[in-house]
This record gives C-alpha cells, sequence and structure tokens, in this order.
C-alpha cells in the first residue's frame, strides 16, 4: 500500500575536521579544516543521510551566490534610483493613417 507523508524537507549541517600533527620537537600543532557538508533528508521527523559534500565547495558555491545575489540587488537600486525621462525620439502627436489600398487584381 502507497503512504503519503506530510511533511518532507532537507536540513544540512556543518561538521568541521580537526587535523593534528606531531612535529619533531614532541608538540602536537592543531589545523581546522572544512571538513564536510551532511545533507539529510527529513520524512516526518525521521532524519536521513541523503548525501555529503566537501565543505570547501559548498562554501565557495554559497560565496559565489551571495556575490551575485548582491550584484543583482545593486543593480536593482541602481535602476530604480535612475530618474526616468521621456523618449525624445516619440512623436508627440500620432501619425496619419493612410487609407487601405484594396490588392492588386490578377
Amino acid at each position: 500500500m502507497a503512504r503519503t507523508f506530510s511533511t518532507v524537507s532537507l536540513e544540512a549541517e556543518h561538521v568541521p575536521e580537526t587535523h593534528r600533527t606531531l612535529e619533531t620537537d614532541h608538540t602536537i600543532t592543531e589545523e581546522d579544516l572544512p571538513g564536510m557538508v551532511n545533507v539529510y533528508l527529513v520524512i516526518d521527523g525521521a532524519r536521513l543521510l541523503f548525501t555529503q559534500y566537501k565543505a570547501g565547495k559548498v562554501f565557495d558555491a554559497l560565496d559565489l551566490a551571495g556575490k551575485q545575489q548582491a550584484e543583482a540587488t545593486q543593480a536593482t537600486q541602481a535602476s530604480a534610483s535612475e530618474p526616468t525621462q521621456p523618449s525624445e525620439s516619440a512623436p508627440s502627436e500620432p501619425a496619419p493613417s493612410e487609407p487601405a489600398q484594396p490588392p492588386p487584381p490578377q
């Protein structure tokens, strides 16, 4: 029997990684890495891992989308702030229409 789910959505979670290195002088250095972004499919409250992406690629895509959105917003604001002037090439009075010509005889 087919079942219909009332709520279906996606969630994402960033999971950073820490890389630890034992140096020759026996000290440990830590480096934070971007890690992964886990994407979950949530069906009626049940959370299932759907896919994973490298966090660096996700952050690059987010940065690019943010820049494009900011540029689009600036372009919209710039065009809205410019006053519109009537076109000088448009005639102020409509041109008289010519009478319809009958089709040539055949």
